[in-house]
This record gives structure tokens, C-alpha cells and sequence, in this order.
């Protein structure tokens, strides 16, 4: 566990400063606001040794007015009018993070330097996945549990 503080450091501050914890080898990211029922065994849930992420990706939700990335023949791709949302669910590689310092940044700047060097791999979710960071729509979620 990496207390971040008062102050969310976002995901690229998050995991830099948790990178004394998380050691030299790849490392699950799984956001604290997503609900999911994504299958965390599945054997396509490897690094390849080039790259430096592999991202699962899902529909983009109706509340969303755009997509993240796309994902063409397993790799990640930005494009003009992208369909899918990044999950808030990865792997990563620690290089990814080399020369970052601990504070607040996205890490989406350091992934689409890696996506142009094809060096992002991704996976398809079209099961349960949900964000659930406003308090609406967690109430919303909560609300599909109630009896």
C-alpha cells in the first residue's frame, strides 16, 4: 500500500512513488474506482518482452462523450476518433516510469510515446466494467445490489 496523501498524485505519480514497493519485474495497476468482472488469470495477461504496457480496454460507457485508444490486431492505437476507454486495469513494465519524479501526472503522455514506438499491447474486456468515481455513479452502482 502507497498513501498518496491528501492530494492525489494520479496514476503516473501513484506508481512512481509506489515503485520502491512494486520492485524491478511488470506489476498489475487496477484503479480503486473501477468496478470489473475482468478474469485477472486470463494467460493473455503477460508483458511481451518489448513492450511496456498492456492495457484492457472497454466500450466506451454512454456517459463518455469520447474514447481513450483503439486496439488493432492487439496493439494500442491512438486515432482520430478512438472507440474504446482505457479500464483503469493494466500491466505495466517499471521502465515505463524511468527519469519520473514523484509528483501529480497522468501517465497517458508516457503511454502514447510508447504506443508510438508499438510498444503497448491490449485486451479487449466486454464483460462488467464500471467507473465508479463520482458519488453518482457509485449510488448508481450500489442501486443494481439493493434488494
Amino acid at each position: 500500500y502507497s498513501d498518496e496523501g491528501s492530494d492525489p498524485l494520479e496514476t503516473g505519480g501513484g506508481m512512481t512513488k509506489a515503485l520502491p514497493l512494486l520492485g524491478t519485474e511488470p506489476f498489475l495497476l487496477v484503479n480503486g474506482d473501477v468496478w470489473s468482472d475482468f478474469d485477472f488469470s486470463l494467460k493473455e495477461m503477460k508483458l511481451e518482452a518489448q513492450d511496456l504496457a498492456k492495457l484492457v480496454l472497454v466500450n466506451k460507457p454512454k456517459w463518455r462523450e469520447r474514447g481513450d485508444f483503439d486496439l488493432e490486431h492487439g496493439r494500442v492505437r491512438v486515432t482520430k476518433d478512438p472507440a474504446l476507454l482505457y479500464s483503469g486495469i493494466a500491466l505495466y513494465h517499471p521502465s515505463i516510469l524511468d527519469g519520473a519524479t514523484v509528483e501529480k501526472f497522468s501517465i497517458v503522455p508516457r503511454l502514447k510515446i510508447a504506443m508510438e514506438q508499438n510498444r503497448v499491447s491490449g485486451i479487449f474486456h466486454d464483460g462488467v466494467w464500471d467507473d465508479v468515481g463520482t458519488p453518482e455513479r457509485l449510488e448508481i452502482l450500489r442501486s443494481q445490489f439493493e434488494e
